[in-house]
């Protein structure tokens, strides 16, 4: 179901931090993209992490008996078992997942999406890719459709399956909405939040370059299914560290010319900009490629360290695009930061030499969510907007991660 913007939970930050002082540097410039209008969609299963386990352990095991690897289910399953515990997302990190595949609390031979004939790739690239595709139709309808006025642009972020047509052209189609304008940011990772904000604001730009205002809004969504793709063939740490982050995760919002006559909301953020960079000699760290089983994740281990290394760099540089100065701003500014993974956060932390306090969001999105790549950050611009103790004139940055090794970021001010 969509939920209507709502604070933070009583466990999450109702209100930020009384020693930290959030006050504007500068006159807003009224030319600047704005951001608002978030509608997040809660998938239809919530799922512990102790059961998320149970079900990943028991998928493993059977792979490995059918690989010949352990000659009984019930040794497979002690043994994978204790590697989850050492390995994996502890739940005293991680409480929960939301997942559209209702599979996982259901035994084997009532499975709707994965196959349990097919112990090795549940049913393969195929069964997973029909399942995105029901899925995100069912999302976008969901979202849209019974609107009265058709969106000038949908913009599409995903990483987790595509299909063509996509959910959002079947959607423009049925609603007749055929001069609709659909742009899809794919593959992109966890990271894509980033490229979502330049790309639809480079939309919003273009349209008032162009004489025409009344499209300068675009609507953006991320239907991010993480859990479509449990994948038992690979058993490795790397892999047992995957299974137990990603959750699914769904957010709609808007981003308008405040010039424009359809305006937003009006609380919203200001962009004040963006920056990417791609660390050197990382592009072995992180991978997310499609394999006959569904897709294949690659985490090494060195990951939070070299962000650390670089971290430090990337904020000056991207203080420096938005006009203001790390030493003077930053100090005051809001965090969102990609949980990653506990570790990444702590690392993280460190390395800016920031308070525990200051990484309150994204600590309560991995406890309340787990990673929800793109769809992650935002969730806590959501959350952040919807806090009224956060004064107009906050800045919120943002830094995000993904394949590449790529560091992303972004800086929002409250309006």
């Amino acid at each position: 179901m969509t939920s209507t913007l709502s604070r933070p939970s009583a466990s999450s930050p109702s209100r930020f931090p009384s020693s930290l002082r959030f006050q504007a540097t500068r006159q807003p410039s009224s030319t600047r993209c704005r951001i608002g209008d978030f509608r997040i969609v809660d998938p239809p299963f919530a799922i512990p992490q102790e059961q998320l386990f149970t079900f990943l352990v028991g998928i493993f095991a059977r792979a490995a008996v059918a690989q010949g690897e352990h000659t009984s289910f019930e040794s497979a399953r002690a043994l994978y078992a204790k590697l989850f515990d050492r390995f994996g997302c502890s739940p005293t990190q991680l409480s929960s997942r939301f997942t559209y595949t209702e599979d996982f609390l259901l035994p084997p031979e009532e499975w709707k999406v994965f196959d349990p004939e097919d112990p090795l790739s549940l049913g393969g690239w195929s069964r997973r890719r029909e399942a995105f595709k029901r899925f995100t139709e069912k999302i976008f309808n969901e979202l849209f459709s019974g609107q009265r006025v058709k969106p000038s642009n949908l913009l599409h972020v995903t990483c987790t399956a595509y299909e063509s047509p996509s959910a959002p052209q079947l959607l423009a189609s049925s609603q007749g909405w055929n001069s609709t304008t659909v742009t899809q940011v794919y593959h992109h990772g966890c990271h894509a939040s980033v490229p979502a904000l330049r790309v639809a604001s480079g939309l919003v730009a273009g349209a008032m370059a162009q004489g025409r205002p009344e499209e300068a809004m675009v609507d953006v969504v991320h239907t991010e299914l993480h859990t479509l793709h449990a994948d038992p063939v690979r058993r490795t740490p790397d892999q047992i560290v995957g299974h137990s982050l990603f959750g699914d995760g769904v957010v709609a919002y808007k981003m308008w010319s405040p010039e424009a006559p359809n305006r937003g909301s009006r609380r919203s953020f200001e962009l004040l900009a963006t920056h990417e960079y791609i660390i050197p000699e990382t592009s072995d760290l992180m991978q997310w490629s499609i394999v006959n089983s569904g897709m294949h994740m690659i985490l090494d281990k060195a990951i939070p360290d070299r962000i650390a290394d670089h971290v430090n760099t990337f904020v000056h540089d991207l203080y420096e695009r938005a006009g203001l100065l790390k030493s003077r701003d930053f100090p005051d500014s809001l965090l969102a930061i990609h949980p990653g993974g506990p570790r990444i956060l702590d690392k993280v932390r460190d390395a800016l030499n920031v308070t525990e306090e200051r990484m309150a969001w994204s600590r309560r999105i991995l406890f309340d969510r787990g990673n929800l790549s793109s769809a992650t950050a935002p969730h806590m611009w959501a959350d952040i907007l919807s806090d009224d103790s956060i004064l107009s004139g906050t800045l919120v940055t943002t830094i995000v991660f993904g394949p590449g090794l790529t560091a992303a970021g972004a800086i929002l001010r409250v309006i």
